[in-house]
């Protein structure tokens, strides 16, 4: 099962629990809360990181500006992009 988990990032849980983090930061920026994701046929997984400010425990007033990202994370390179 791919998470996208909105502290930790994008996992992988294996049918033992077993968690394996595969992405925290795109770029050298770090994911905040990560959120919602889709896999492609090609095995690309797709998935938003709803702002590069703030995150769930940070109250900031600019939850409106244009700070999140769309990323796709290739399982096979291990690496993320914008």
């Amino acid at each position: 099962m791919i998470v996208a988990d909105v502290y930790e990032g994008l996992l992988s849980i294996d049918t033992t629990g077993e968690i394996t983090i595969l992405s925290t930061k795109c770029d050298s920026l770090p994911f905040l809360p990560t959120d919602d994701l889709d896999i492609s046929s090609d095995g690309i997984i797709y998935f938003s990181d709803a702002s590069s400010v703030n995150n769930l425990a940070n109250n900031g007033d600019d939850w409106g500006e244009p700070d999140g990202r769309i990323l796709a994370y290739d399982p096979q390179t291990d690496e993320t992009s914008l």
